[in-house]
């Protein structure tokens, strides 16, 4: 008999535990908004980061009133450079060569064209290239005319010269290309 008293017991408080978790009623309105917290301390300074690479701001440009080029393939003109562009900058600059068929102070209506390629004048395409020359210390841009036309060329140059600051070898460095954290240690790469 104590068996079945004590089993009634757990089943009588069970079911009333489910019948009131069981019961909704209406929802109440959403209460006053708390007070508000209060500031933490300021955590420690990070470490000081190490020092970026010097950037290169070294670029040169000098612009060169309007040459003629004749019409016939291979006329050419030399722009002979500044004293202070010698042989060891050309060897290690990147060199970069426009050209318009206007007056520089009004290339904005008519635009630069980079050369080797082609300046539109006079209703003809003239397509133009470069190369570099040096003699003793002396460095030079000569530009040639790639095919003959009809007509001939008028224009203003500008050649824009961008010295390396770091100049490395295209061969193959002591780090492993297929190693994903030798790659990301040799260039120094943040995750």
């Amino acid at each position: 008999m104590k068996k079945t008293s004590f089993l009634s017991v757990i089943l009588s408080v069970l079911c009333c535990g489910l019948l009131f978790t069981n019961c909704k009623g209406p929802e109440g309105g959403v209460g006053p908004a708390g007070p508000a917290g209060v500031a933490g301390p300021a955590g420690p300074a990070g470490a000081t980061g190490p020092a970026g690479q010097t950037g290169n701001a070294n670029v040169i440009q000098i612009s060169y009133a309007a040459k003629t080029w004749t019409a016939t393939k291979g006329s050419g003109q030399q722009f002979i450079l500044p004293s202070n562009v010698t042989t060891a900058i050309m060897n290690s600059s990147a060199i970069l060569v426009y050209m318009t068929n206007a007056t520089p102070n009004n290339a904005t209506s008519y635009g630069w064209y980079a050369i080797p390629g082609i300046v539109p004048a006079n209703g003809v395409e003239h397509e133009l290239y470069y190369e570099t020359t040096f003699g003793g210390n002396t460095a030079g841009i000569n530009i040639y005319r790639k095919v003959a036309s009809t007509v001939s060329l008028s224009a203003s140059t500008r050649i824009v010269i961008i010295p390396a600051n770091d100049i490395r070898g295209g061969r193959k460095a002591a780090v492993d290309f297929s190693d994903y954290n030798a790659v990301k240690a040799y260039y120094n790469l943040e995750d």
